[in-house]
């Protein structure tokens, strides 16, 4: 099997600050981005290439020239630089929004996606933790289920 010319790259990482786009990496003239996802649900990490061009899931194998892009060799970008390697993808923060399929589990995305609403992942679990009524007419929250 050939694989693609991207796995003899040696990419040299920094940190973004970003919560879910952790990683990136300069090569040439193109960004590479990594987004952590939520395992094993998903993939442990994808990684996009200039943009949402290219994208590869991956949990383990990643090629050994890649390093561990959480653990970056490099210095922390800067927030200016860190906001243009991300502005491609950063509305891709959630696993299969940048194939339009967004994963919608609340329990390990983080988010729970609603049409033209996304909460954050403590607002859903406030959502889930209110009191509700039992079939006998009594109150319990969700947990309590």
């Amino acid at each position: 099997m050939d694989l693609p010319p991207e796995t003899h790259a040696r990419p040299r990482w920094h940190s973004t600050a970003h919560p879910r786009f952790r990683a990136a990496a300069r090569i040439g003239d193109v960004w590479w981005v990594v987004r952590l996802n939520s395992f094993p649900e998903h993939p442990m990490w994808t990684l996009f290439i200039d943009g949402n061009g290219k994208r590869f899931d991956w949990t383990t194998g990643e090629p050994a020239g890649w390093g561990d892009p959480f653990r970056p060799t490099e210095p922390p970008l800067d927030a200016a630089t860190a906001r243009d390697a991300l502005a491609p993808i950063e509305q891709f923060d959630v696993y299969g929004s940048e194939v339009g399929q967004p994963c919608e589990a609340w329990y390990c995305c983080g988010y729970l996606v609603e049409p033209g609403a996304r909460r954050r992942s403590a607002d859903v679990l406030a959502l889930h933790s209110r009191p509700r009524h039992d079939q006998e007419g009594g109150q319990r929250t969700e947990q309590q289920r």
